[in-house]
């Protein structure tokens, strides 16, 4: 079974040695949610939601652990940020192109840039992503 439980202070450093290990920005819980899964008592995945400006929000940071891949984990993560950590306003998403349609179930769709413009960090890490992964990332909104 998976459960999904809120960062604490005291697991920062472990947290972004995680991110670190796979390339991620690390995290600050100044001014993010960072959630944790746990798959029968051991931890199975991250995920955040940050606040980039006042109205806007991204998630981001997903990031489920190897050895419980295609168990569901980034589903529970990902539920869970949306119902226990959203509170009001636009939601970005920066995955890989090929996570496109697991982030769609959630209500994201693909930013068309002549109709929605983001927030400039969003736009900014968007293009910073493109340039330092080795798969396409795309920019959704929700």
């Amino acid at each position: 079974m998976t459960t999904v439980r809120p960062a604490e202070n005291s697991e920062l450093a472990w947290i972004n040695e995680r991110y670190q290990g796979v390339g991620f920005v690390p995290s600050d819980l100044g001014n993010e949610y960072v959630a944790i899964s746990e798959t029968d008592g051991q931890a199975s995945g991250l995920g955040r939601l940050v606040l980039v400006e006042k109205g806007h929000l991204e998630l981001g940071g997903m990031y489920v652990f190897e050895e419980h891949r295609g168990k569901g984990v980034a589903h529970t993560i990902v539920s869970h940020l949306l119902e226990e950590a959203y509170t009001d306003g636009i939601v970005w998403c920066l995955p890989f192109a090929h996570l496109t349609e697991f982030y769609a179930s959630f209500g994201f769709v693909e930013v068309q840039k002549t109709v929605l413009v983001p927030p400039k960090a969003v736009q900014e890490k968007h293009q910073w992503c493109n340039e330092n992964y080795g798969h396409p990332v795309k920019l959704l909104v929700k």
